[in-house]
């Protein structure tokens, strides 16, 4: 299953119901059940918002889109995909808490640089990294130390992709930093919120890359260090083989967003960027014609 699917028609059908005298209005009903969704996820990064005035709870303009969300009944759950609060603290804390309380489906917190104080902890889960099934899909949460996955959560990784891998679909995996990023490789053109000293001392396309690149499944990496400033870029995708390279946020008020996720029935996987800087938000569209900046 690769991202972008062949559309088909159920043109012998539609010839068999034109035969039997149904009505054009009674061929519109007829959807290829395969082109249905099964579920569908959100990812938000960079929730805490503007770094120069910064929220107490979510940013209020993505807080103002909760009724859009919950309005969608295919929504099942959420992500924050970091940089949550901007000081890692109770009352920052408290307020994104109470802030989570009006979603009415379950939200996950994946930490950012700016979540790791000694606060964070109290607030998700113990280590960090964790993972579940949902709908013959796996998802896994981590949180890079340094741009680096090792030790524990790397043997976490690997063994939770091992045990699972025959079993589903797609693997989503949420994190914070775009670990894929380098000012040596391709990627060195998307402007992201921070890299700090950290930007090539990752392991990802030394260790994480091959092993994810092994697996038949289509794995996407969804994270949330773009957005927050208003000359970094608010979004990104990239496929290269079956990995897929995806990155939103919000904040710097130039192009806010989050994505809403379509898991089809097939399995195949739809994207769509919202827009939040209006109130009310607007589907962009997926990432269809997405270029990488040259």
């Amino acid at each position: 299953m690769h991202f972008l699917k062949r559309v088909s028609f159920l043109l012998i059908s539609s010839l068999f119901l034109f035969s039997c005298g149904k009505e054009a209005d009674e061929l519109d009903l007829i959807v290829a059940p395969e082109f249905e969704v099964k579920y569908s996820f959100f990812a938000a990064g960079h929730t805490y918002g503007n770094p120069a005035v910064p929220s107490f709870g979510l940013y209020e303009p993505f807080m103002n889109a909760v009724p859009y969300i919950n309005q969608n009944e295919n929504i099942d759950f959420g992500a924050l995909t970091g940089d949550i609060v901007i000081w890692s603290n109770i009352r920052r804390w408290d307020s994104v808490l109470f802030d989570l309380t009006k979603f009415i489906m379950p939200v996950k917190t994946i930490p950012g640089n700016h979540d790791r104080d000694y606060d964070f902890y109290n607030y998700i889960d113990s280590l960090g990294y964790s993972s579940f099934l949902h709908k013959g899909d796996l998802f896994i949460q981590l949180n890079p130390k340094q741009w680096t996955i090792k030790g524990d959560q790397l043997n976490f990784l690997r063994e939770n992709i091992e045990q699972h891998k025959n079993n589903v679909n797609n693997i989503f995996i949420f994190v914070h930093e775009l670990l894929w990023w380098s000012p040596k490789n391709s990627y060195n053109k998307i402007t992201i919120n921070y890299h700090g000293r950290y930007r090539d001392s990752t392991n990802y396309w030394t260790t994480v890359e091959p092993f994810l690149d092994s697996v038949r499944n289509d794995v996407y990496l969804i994270a949330g260090d773009v957005g927050g400033t208003d000359y970094s870029d608010p979004y990104m995708y990239h496929q290269d083989g079956n990995i897929h390279y995806v990155a939103s946020g919000m904040g710097g008020a130039v192009a806010d967003n989050f994505i809403i996720i379509d898991v089809l029935i097939d399995g195949s996987v739809k994207f769509n960027i919202m827009d939040i800087m209006s109130g009310e938000p607007i589907n962009l569209g997926g990432f269809e014609n997405y270029q990488l900046p040259n």
